[in-house]
């Protein structure tokens, strides 16, 4: 099977594309506030066009708001279920996000913007808050407050006569002013249901939006890995040792450079589906059962259906999504195999199985490197595995295994990092509360 000889070059991707996608793993993890992201940024945007903003300061302001609650998958489940209360604020996933934000290089520019989103304007008085900060937060908020069981228009009134007074001086008046002009038009709020709201979103975006070279997919890719690793211990550094192995390997195997990179992307990606999945299901102990299995199962469909629909991302799609396929057919979500199952999934398939047996897990300790070989010789012999891929990591177990455990130590570090952040954030949160007014 000759994966360079049919290897095309990708279409670029656009970072706004990808910010999209973000948003809809964000969904997966809150099933209670689908598309929250999206609508906030909608509102967001609408709000800023009442306000004037020009069109960059737009683009920005929607790019922001598109993942201004990427913190919400370091804290845990009981935490993000406050977040939908409209009177609690948190500041905990703000500090954890603009931590996240900031690790990327193209994206550096909106982590004030994330940190301060649930920062009241009585407070800011005394620090610095972009403007765009105050914008997303009375739009998460409207966003929160909205009842999705009963029609939009037949709320409006109400929703504007609560934000109206800002007794407890929560939003900043200009921002107000702002929402209640625009609101007084029946199409803002019809607006959040619009089924076709992405291509105007993409429009608003476009004044700021780029091309992503390959370092910029890589370490866009890095963060969606971080989000999906640090749901549980057991999988803390799970995706960044996938991405280590597939792009080593696919060096190894002489693949063009660019092929290597995106394979390694791909490895970040792979369990990206995961964030839906409960932890407690991650973390079980004991055999899964017939409910919880199916969860654990779509996993990599979900994958797919966050990555899919990004242009550029087509083939990093497939390939991230077929990781649980075996040669032999008898793999999920597609149980596709034999010549339906190209070499660049296979691989990710070895790095992956070789990744999972060298950690620990909740029903058994780290395989060593030479134990795990073992297990892999014997899925490779029973059709599960692809069995060149597999002799290829025998051949360099050592140095592959010594390049894993490296990237899965810089991982570590870097989710130290965040955890330090949350922890610091919840000891200001505590310090210096913004105390809402019983409604």
């Amino acid at each position: 099977m000759d994966a360079a000889a049919g290897y095309r070059e990708p279409e670029r991707t656009k970072l706004g594309e990808v910010l999209v996608a973000l948003s809809t793993a964000i969904d997966l993890v809150r099933p209670r506030l689908v598309d929250h992201e999206r609508r906030v940024a909608m509102l967001a945007h609408a709000i800023g066009c009442s306000l004037g903003l020009d069109p960059v300061e737009l683009a920005e302001l929607v790019m922001a708001a598109l993942v201004h609650d990427i913190g919400g998958l370091t804290i845990s489940s009981a935490k993000r279920d406050r977040l939908l209360d409209y009177g609690f604020e948190d500041h905990t996933h703000a500090a954890s996000g603009a931590a996240l934000v900031e690790a990327v290089p193209l994206l550096t520019h909106l982590a004030p913007i994330i940190r301060e989103h649930h920062t009241s304007w009585l407070v800011s008085r005394n620090r610095p808050v972009s403007l765009a900060s105050h914008i997303i937060h009375l739009a998460d908020r409207i966003e929160v407050v909205i009842n999705r069981e009963i029609s939009v228009l037949a709320q409006m009134t109400q929703i504007r006569q609560r934000i109206a007074p800002n007794h407890d001086g929560r939003f900043h008046p200009d921002v107000i002013q702002a929402f209640l002009r625009a609101s007084q038009s029946e199409a803002f709020w019809l607006m959040l249901d619009l089924p076709d709201s992405l291509p105007r979103l993409r429009t608003a975006m476009a004044p700021g939006d780029r091309d992503l070279a390959e370092e910029d997919l890589l370490s866009l890719a890095l963060i969606f890995a971080i989000v999906v690793d640090m749901k549980s211990p057991f999988t803390g550094t799970h995706s960044c040792g996938v991405a280590e192995v597939a792009g080593v390997m696919a060096e190894l195997a002489g693949r063009p450079e660019r092929l290597c990179r995106r394979l390694q992307v791909a490895g970040y990606l792979h369990d990206v589906g995961k964030v839906g999945v409960p932890v407690e299901i991650l973390e079980k102990h004991g055999p899964l059962t017939a409910d919880e299995m199916p969860q654990i199962r779509g996993h990599s469909f979900h994958t797919w259906r966050i990555l899919s629909s990004v242009p550029g991302l087509a083939d990093i799609s497939t390939w991230a999504s077929q990781h649980h396929e075996q040669p032999n057919g008898e793999g999920y979500p597609y149980g596709i195999g034999g010549a339906d199952l190209c070499w660049e999934s296979r691989l990710i398939a070895v790095a992956d199985k070789f990744t999972a047996l060298a950690e620990n897990r909740p029903y058994r300790a780290a395989m060593p490197a030479m134990k795990a070989m073992e297990v892999m010789r014997d899925m490779a012999a029973k059709g599960m595995v692809d069995p060149g891929i597999t002799s290829l990591l025998e051949l360099n177990l050592g140095m592959i295994d010594q390049r894993r455990r490296l990237a899965q130590s810089r991982e570590t570090r870097f989710e130290k990092a965040i955890l330090e952040v949350l922890r610091q954030a919840e000891l200001v949160r505590e310090d210096h509360a913004e105390p809402i007014p019983a409604e």
